[in-house]
């Protein structure tokens, strides 16, 4: 039996990669100290590192189901939010770095042929976490919707 596909986790990596190419000088604004997936508090983050994105998945959903031969495809709508976190910047320096991101995303909204398509949700200001506690500057929400084999998580 073959090992279940882990597309999700692939295309997070494929984020986090292209999110690290980020470079001032070639094309973008800032280059940024780090880029973590998933890290679990603002609070934690060194004091060294001023200009730092972290990519949480907040939820997969069922976008669509089709047959192909003697199995079940599903078609993912996995919600990702991108947290900008700019510690000493000017609100406009923090909306360039927000456009630096934008800008990585729209290079290839496929990510690499991972996905069919990625959508703009939104961006939201002082993003918080569950606590209601202030966790970036910006949160960037983005839709990325990919195909898998059913139960195949």
């Amino acid at each position: 039996m073959a090992l279940p596909n882990n597309i999700d986790g692939q295309i997070i990596q494929a984020i986090k990669t292209r999110l690290e190419s980020i470079t001032a000088g070639s094309d973008y604004n800032y280059t940024y100290d780090k880029v973590y997936d998933d890290f679990p508090g603002v609070a934690a983050i060194e004091e060294s590192k001023t200009k730092v994105i972290n990519i949480r998945v907040n939820y997969e959903s069922l976008d669509g189901t089709r047959e192909k031969a003697n199995d079940t495809i599903h078609d993912i709508r996995l919600t990702v939010l991108i947290d900008l976190i700019a510690r000493g910047y000017s609100a406009a320096e923090v909306r360039k770095m927000k456009s630096d991101i934008l800008k990585s995303i729209g290079q290839d909204l496929t990510w690499g042929g991972l996905a069919f398509h990625t959508e703009f949700v939104n961006a939201s200001r002082n993003g918080r976490d569950a606590f209601d506690n202030v966790i970036s500057d910006w949160t960037i929400t983005i839709d990325i919707i990919y195909r898998k084999n059913s139960w195949s998580l």
